[in-house]
């Protein structure tokens, strides 16, 4: 057995983790989630390996997709991106996105609000560190408007934050001030602020697109052009506060005037692009005037698009799916065999044949294999299947999501059809 506290409102998901470890008299975060795991495959009787964020959310009691989006950083984190852009924050179908993008963090040291542990202490019992401090850009705490303190590292988040009161690193309040007054860092942390609840990120070249004809009609240059027009890095420069900046994007340390910073010039062009969202929201606050504007081109700006859907994202190359079949069923659905035998990405692998509505069937002694060959070969009922085959229902719910994906754009003109009717 193990202690399962409640997660407390907008607890950081390395912080609930931390309170786990200390309630259950452990010292090592691994050996807890070990612990944990073990613990969960015996209650659920199942034998599948769970990411870490995945084994807090079942300790928390909550749905995968609702703890990702309320108490981790991956929603802003993969706001803007390159790689599986259709996979919403949260989903299971690609287990190696959970494992490698489930509880990072969104910058480097830990961040504390020292009113709201007093007043956490008094309401909760406990002092926990929550996610709107840990945001690039945000050095302020938004209820109280007061400085926000840090700590070196995130190991801290295994630690109450009431433990670093006295040993934390004050932002000074006169500098506070002075980015209060700064509109471009309101509009960058109220758009971050935004892309924090939205479900899926934004492609990155879609988003690129749309800020190169921006900066083209405000004379900017966008990886091209005339070498009259200020770079694009110069301006981040000129517009925001150099102390804020380094803190929010510490790559801004490399700039010299007048040369170019990739990081940031060459997020026009969707080839390059930046593997930093923060790249992209300290644009979107430069290129538009308020956040709603901002916000408004991301999501309703119509792209025409020029490559089909089997483009591989990683390599802009099409895909043989014919041959992604045929690796798939000589491997009886084992994603990683296929990527062995296929010279692309393994995510891109993994993400075609989840689009082709081809799951993978490598849970432990073939026990998907069985449960789609009783439920769809032989026409058994939904419970039949599961009791005869012992498959969670989690893996349930996986495996028939993944299936269903090649309907989904039958069902979306179905919709479409039904609206316009």
């Amino acid at each position: 057995m193990i202690i399962r506290p409640a997660i407390l409102p907008d607890e950081l998901d390395r912080s609930y983790q931390g309170r786990i470890m200390r309630l259950n008299g452990y010292n090592d975060p691994k050996v807890t989630i070990k612990q944990a795991s073990s613990c969960l495959q015996s209650l659920e009787k199942h034998s599948q390996k769970l990411s870490v964020v995945e084994i807090l959310s079942k300790i928390a009691n909550f749905k995968l997709k609702k703890f990702v989006l309320e108490h981790t950083t991956m929603p802003l984190r993969r706001s803007i991106t390159g790689c599986l852009t259709e996979i919403g924050h949260g989903e299971d179908t690609i287990p190696t996105l959970l494992v490698r993008s489930g509880i990072c963090t969104a910058r480097h040291d830990a961040y504390l609000c020292p009113k709201c542990v007093k007043e956490d202490q008094d309401t909760y019992g406990v002092s926990y560190w929550h996610r709107e401090h840990q945001i690039p850009g945000v050095i302020w705490c938004n209820k109280h408007g007061s400085p926000l303190g840090y700590v070196d590292g995130n190991k801290a988040f295994l630690s109450p934050p009431s433990e670093f009161l006295s040993s934390a690193t004050m932002f000074d309040r006169a500098l506070i001030s002075q980015y209060k007054k700064n509109k471009f860092i309101q509009k960058f942390i109220k758009i971050s602020a935004e892309l924090m609840k939205r479900n899926k990120p934004f492609s990155h070249k879609r988003v690129a697109q749309i800020f190169k004809q921006r900066a083209i009609e405000k004379n900017i240059r966008n990886g091209g052009g005339t070498f009259k027009n200020p770079l694009f890095s110069d301006i981040i420069l000129e517009k925001f506060n150099l102390e804020w900046l380094k803190n929010t994007f510490p790559q801004i340390d490399k700039k010299e005037h007048g040369k170019r910073l990739h990081h940031l010039d060459d997020i026009f062009t969707a080839e390059k692009g930046s593997r930093v969202s923060t790249a992209y929201i300290l644009a979107a606050s430069i290129l538009y005037r308020t956040p709603e504007e901002a916000l408004n081109a991301l999501t309703k700006t119509k792209i025409k698009k020029t490559k089909n859907d089997t483009i591989d994202p990683m390599y802009g190359t099409p895909f043989d799916d014919s041959e992604l079949k045929h690796s798939y069923i000589k491997h009886d659905g084992n994603y990683n065999k296929v990527v062995s035998d296929i010279p692309r990405k393994e995510l891109s692998i993994k993400n075609r044949l989840n689009n082709l509505g081809l799951p993978n069937l490598s849970i432990k002694n073939g026990i998907a294999i069985e449960f789609i060959n009783e439920f769809i070969i032989n026409r058994k009922s939904l419970n039949e299947s599961i009791a005869e085959t012992g498959i969670s229902e989690d893996a349930v719910e996986r495996l028939l999501r993944t299936l269903g994906n090649s309907y989904i754009p039958v069902m979306k003109e179905i919709n479409k059809s039904k609206r316009h009717g």
